[in-house]
């Protein structure tokens, strides 16, 4: 944006182009204290009915030194069409031109002694008067608006949602019902096993009218004489030197410890033997996992090589 462009902008704020807005966009972050550009794109914000105009004009209130002179600003025609000086004038214009006082002493800071009759209450109602315009013109120029149909669109997604957890709720409560009648089944078997257990055992005089007969329980004494007789016929298990010298073959033991179980076929039992120094067992186990595994072969080959070269 060059000088000419600048100035054009301040007699016409409502004619600034997408491309100079960004311009004055990037001048408000360089220099956020500049007041005429947030005045500028307060300005083309309200005469484009811009929905950022609410946001613009309260920014440009908080940096500008008179927000009487800002109003008319914003709300008037007549000002901006005069030359660059004159906008500036009415921008910066704090004090009346005819107080003589005040125009001999020096203008105070804009923040510590304003001299106009702008207040709080006045910018509320200038912000709530700017919001009604907003929203009368948003109302006229875009009744189309979805708005009706996304808040009908929630209880449509959320149904299916709540159907899903009202049936999942059902199927708990389903099974903790069914859960609850296995435990009072078991829990009346378990009272009915237990009652028959402490039922007493009829005895002999009461069951012998019904013709039910008990065996009565065998003599001690005959229980200790069977004892003594097996203490006394001593009998023994054979040992192995009975079955050698009976000339019964009993094979070789040795065999068995050194055969490889096929169940202890792992990687795990071939690292033992190699560090046990068993290099021909463990090259064994790697041979038979080559089998086993044959998409392993490649590094079941690999270990049996660095073995050999080990043994």
């Amino acid at each position: 944006m060059n000088k000419q462009e600048f100035l054009h902008i301040i007699t016409h704020p409502s004619d600034i182009s997408p491309k100079e807005a960004e311009a004055l966009e990037e001048m408000t972050v360089n220099f956020p204290y500049c007041q005429l550009a947030h005045v500028l794109l307060a300005k083309n914000a309200h005469d484009k009915n811009n929905m950022m105009a609410l946001q613009r004009l309260k920014t440009a209130a908080v940096y500008s030194a008179s927000r009487t002179a800002l109003k008319n600003l914003i709300y008037s025609e007549n000002q901006w069409h005069s030359s660059p000086s004159r906008v500036l004038e009415s921008m910066f214009a704090l004090v009346p031109e005819n107080n003589e006082e005040a125009a001999a002493e020096p203008m105070p800071l804009p923040y510590t002694e304003p001299n106009d009759s702008f207040t709080p209450l006045s910018l509320e109602q200038e912000i709530s008067e700017v919001a009604s315009k907003w929203s009368s013109n948003i109302a006229e120029n875009e009744p189309v608006v979805p708005v009706a149909n996304t808040t009908e669109a929630v209880p449509e997604t959320n149904k299916p949602v709540e159907n899903s957890v009202i049936n999942e709720l059902k199927a708990t409560i389903e099974e903790l019902q069914r859960t609850k009648r296995e435990l009072a089944a078991q829990k009346q078997q378990n009272e009915q096993a237990h009652q028959e257990q402490e039922t007493p055992t009829p005895s002999t005089d009461d069951t012998a009218g019904k013709g039910v007969a008990f065996s009565e329980k065998p003599d001690r004494k005959a229980q200790i004489e069977l004892i003594d007789k097996f203490i006394v016929s001593n009998p023994r298990m054979p040992q192995a030197n009975d079955m050698v010298q009976s000339g019964s073959s009993l094979g070789d033991l040795a065999s068995d410890s050194s055969r490889i179980d096929e169940t202890l076929v792992s990687e795990n039992f071939a690292v033992i033997l190699t560090r046990q120094g068993k290099i021909n067992k463990a090259i064994e186990i790697y041979r038979k996992l080559i089998l086993k595994y044959p998409e392993k072969s490649s590094y079941f080959a690999s270990r049996i090589e660095s073995l050999e070269k080990m043994d």
